[in-house]
């Protein structure tokens, strides 16, 4: 097979091109890129993440006041002052719910677990069938929000959420 390859005649200098950069340099980046997308193609599509950077697009390209955009942004970033993350940054608060002292306050419980916000969330009738469902992060729970609404849009009335958490 190797010996089917034309050499060149015209005495060119023989270069090594790294075929996903524009200049053709090797770079760690690009080299990396290629190995999260081959990992992710790998995957099977239910369960491909979102790239990130689509997803940053669409929350800030939502028609709401800057800063409950930015409260958006922050919640799926796992990134608001809840108290365990003022305690991951050494600031002396304790870690728990003030309303229940047996749940730490991640950004999870703060949203959605905490039976003190809970009832702001059953207000709108899409999170009524995420009551019994058990999500890992506040995206998770925005993108299955999302899919029951799409199903209701859609007249579909029979869902099943399904998940990677237990």
């Amino acid at each position: 097979m190797v010996r089917k390859i034309q050499v060149s005649t015209d005495g060119e200098k023989d270069i090594l091109i790294w075929p996903l950069t524009a200049n053709g340099d090797y770079s760690v980046r690009s080299a990396y890129r290629m190995l999260v997308d081959n990992e992710n193609q790998s995957l099977p599509s239910s369960s491909a993440p979102i790239s990130d950077g689509s997803m940053w697009k669409k929350i800030w390209k939502v028609r709401v006041h800057h800063k409950i955009r930015h409260f958006l942004w922050r919640a799926t970033k796992d990134s608001l002052p809840t108290k365990q993350n003022l305690v991951a940054q050494h600031i002396p608060v304790g870690n728990v719910c003030d309303g229940y002292g047996d749940h730490s306050e991640l950004v999870m419980h703060a949203l959605w677990l905490c039976d003190q916000v809970r009832s702001v969330w059953m207000t709108d009738p899409g999170f009524l069938f995420l009551v019994q469902a058990k999500f890992r992060t506040f995206l998770e729970l925005l993108a299955a929000h999302k899919a029951v609404r799409f199903a209701a849009e859609l007249c579909v009335f029979r869902v099943i959420i399904e998940g990677d958490c237990s």
